[in-house]
């Protein structure tokens, strides 16, 4: 949520953004849309939407015909359900390819985070839900594909450093030397994708679900997850409850009438608000 207003408030002022905050284009890309000024002013971060960015640069629109993001699945993909019951915060932290914070993290291994891209992608690039798809993919090196309408794929490659799509987003649309290694032909030599398990990670569903629905059932997705990783971190309930808390908070109206970031983070605190209390009482 406090990546919001100073990502609204700097492309008001006519300034590049170079956005890694999934949250704020989730609940206010309403609101960033009209303060984008130019084309180039609104760069993407996160290594899937840096890929489309270049995976779909030159493409005429009508020829692209489905889009694929990729997820490593996080630290706790492959446990059983039982397992997941059982799982503690120590282990989702325990990310096989990427090195990030706990909120993130947490929603990487729940696949909230992935569902967060998916509505993400569909705002910044007008893609209609149902031709975006997400595969799991452990190396990471596939960050996104591109389905075109003569049947060719296009992959967008790179090694897992951050380094790379930061920079880009800063150079845009130039390129300069990375710090980054080299992608090499060894390192895709033994490439893996599946169909997520929405059974046991129904984040993704459920993300996707809010993002077809409206901004303010978006701001009720964002702020009860924030509050149930809050409370999985500090063990007050399990990783299989954070879905639960999600979809006992959209038994909820959603806001109406969001037009601004004073209403949005109004909304977001009753929101937030209201969960964590939910929360005390399920103790």
């Amino acid at each position: 949520m406090a990546g919001l207003e100073p990502t609204v408030k700097a492309l008001k002022a006519g300034k590049r953004v170079a956005s890694a905050n999934k949250e704020s284009i989730v609940m206010g890309w309403h609101l960033i849309r009209k303060e984008i000024k130019y084309e180039g002013q609104f760069i993407p971060v996160d290594s899937e939407h840096s890929a489309l960015l270049q995976l779909m640069k030159g493409e005429d629109k009508s020829d692209i015909k489905r889009v694929i993001l990729t997820a490593s699945g996080g630290a706790v993909y492959r446990k059983s359900i039982k397992e997941l019951e059982e799982t503690s915060p120590r282990e989702c932290l325990n990310h096989p390819t990427w090195d990030m914070g706990f909120k993130i993290t947490i929603d990487s291994a729940t696949l909230m985070n992935k569902g967060l891209e998916i509505i993400e992608a569909c705002n910044i690039f007008e893609l209609d839900y149902g031709n975006v798809d997400v595969f799991i993919h452990p190396q990471s090196i596939v960050h996104a594909f591109l389905e075109l309408s003569d049947g060719s794929v296009v992959a967008h490659m790179g090694v897992s450093d951050m380094r790379i799509p930061i920079q880009y987003a800063i150079t845009h649309p130039r390129r300069v030397e990375s710090p980054a290694r080299r992608l090499r032909v060894d390192d895709i030599s033994n490439l893996e994708f599946e169909t997520p398990d929405v059974k046991k990670f129904p984040c993704l569903k459920i993300a996707v679900e809010a993002g077809k629905t409206s901004p303010g059932r978006c701001i009720q997705l964002c702020a009860a997850d924030e509050a149930a990783v809050k409370a999985f971190g500090e063990e007050e309930i399990g990783f299989m409850q954070i879905p639960d808390v999600i979809t006992r908070e959209f038994e909820n109206k959603p806001p109406s009438n969001i037009s601004s970031y004073d209403k949005v983070e109004k909304e977001y605190n009753i929101i937030y608000k209201r969960v964590q209390k939910e929360l005390k009482e399920w103790k």
